[in-house]
């Protein structure tokens, strides 16, 4: 209990080496404390060892496959490392295993956002918001998230990848409807 104290007092007060050191020295000394790896992982996390991390975190999840932390931390490196697909499933088992973790439903919002589902981004912001309906970070996104959408809807075009008329009017190209169709079905056949 002293190390893991130990640990988080230092990890609180961003004095991140030596939390590492604390729960370095917890998982070496009592591996099957999954509290010590999963804290190992978050500092490894803060410090930007984002690999290490997942190593750690994978540690974590083996002697405790239903550790929602262990979860969210991992997917925390996974968004860092650009494994935005395994951040999703990370951050979605760990609403699976705790519901109301307020954190990964943010994480996840925010992430849907950052890839322009905003249907998805919107729902996970609204499942926040239902738990800490005061926090100010969940209303700001979900105001955010539904201006990025009737912007990006703005720049939407019924012809998919060949609507953007005013790129096709300075290269002189002719945007007839059947035109336009004929390019389309190319465009289908090439995919």
């Amino acid at each position: 209990d002293g190390l893991r104290l130990h640990g988080t007092a230092c990890f609180r007060a961003s004095q991140l080496q030596a939390a590492r050191a604390s729960f370095e020295t917890l998982t070496r000394d009592f591996p099957q404390c999954v509290a010590g790896w999963v804290n190992l992982g978050a500092a490894l996390n803060k410090l930007g060892e984002h690999k290490k991390a997942v190593e750690t975190l994978r540690r974590a999840i083996q002697k405790d496959s239903k550790c929602a932390d262990a979860y969210f931390n991992m997917g925390i490196a996974q968004k860092a490392m650009n494994l935005t697909t395994m951040a999703i499933n990370a951050w979605r088992e760990a609403i699976r295993l705790n519901p109301e973790f307020f954190a990964a439903h943010f994480n996840l919002a925010r992430l849907y956002g950052e890839l322009n589902n905003y249907r998805m981004a919107r729902k996970c912001v609204q499942d926040a918001i239902k738990l800490r309906p005061d926090s100010d970070r969940a209303q700001a996104l979900l105001a955010s998230l539904q201006t990025q959408q009737v912007e990006s809807k703005k720049h939407e075009s019924p012809f998919g990848r060949l609507g953007n008329t005013a790129e096709l009017d300075r290269q002189a190209v002719s945007t007839s409807a059947r035109i336009l169709s004929a390019a389309r079905r190319q465009a289908e056949r090439e995919l």
